[in-house]
């Protein structure tokens, strides 16, 4: 909670340098997220727009050089420059984990690549993040885990299986 509060407060102090905008978050990489009328973009240093102020949403952080915006109530991914890669058509995404992101559809959960392409397909209720290559997931109730290559490693039969730790997991059925 403090740490929220030092940063609230420090966005409020960096919001007086710039108050042609609404809201100016932390500066990195010598641009900050910027909010004016409820749409958010990046600023330089000098208050001038480098990425337009046009996205409901921002994540706040490049990963890899591509950072998540939401716009017109769907997400997708930006480079640096402010170009889109991954179009905006996804419900929800996550970052990126050894080169994939869960991404939702639909309502169902799926896997894409740095370029889009879908890699895991839309078939899940909820996902994991991939390690050394594996994620956990679950399909009509129930855990299993895959491959990044989308090959069941454990079958949908689980009721909860618990994150690995040194290549292992608890599995819980019944």
């Amino acid at each position: 909670l403090l740490c929220f509060m030092f940063s609230l407060s420090f966005a409020e102090t960096l919001t007086k340098h710039y108050p042609q905008y609404d809201l100016v978050l932390n500066f990195s990489d010598g641009k900050a997220a910027a909010m004016k009328n409820e749409h958010w973009g990046y600023i330089n240093s000098t208050g001038e727009a480098i990425i337009p102020l046009i996205y409901d949403a921002v994540d706040d952080k490049f990963n890899d050089g591509l950072e998540k915006k939401k716009k017109n109530g769907l997400w997708g991914y930006i480079n640096e420059s402010g170009q889109p890669i991954i179009p905006f058509e996804y419900e929800n995404l996550a970052d990126f984990k050894e080169g994939a992101s869960a991404a939702q559809k639909n309502g169902k959960w799926g896997f894409i690549d740095k370029k889009g392409n879908t890699i895991i397909p839309f078939l899940f209720d909820s996902h994991g993040f991939f390690e050394h290559g594996v994620c956990i997931i679950s399909r009509n109730g129930k855990y299993g885990v895959i491959t990044r290559q989308n090959q069941i490693l454990f079958p949908f039969q689980y009721d909860k299986i618990y994150d690995f730790i040194n290549g292992a997991a608890i599995a819980e059925i019944n």
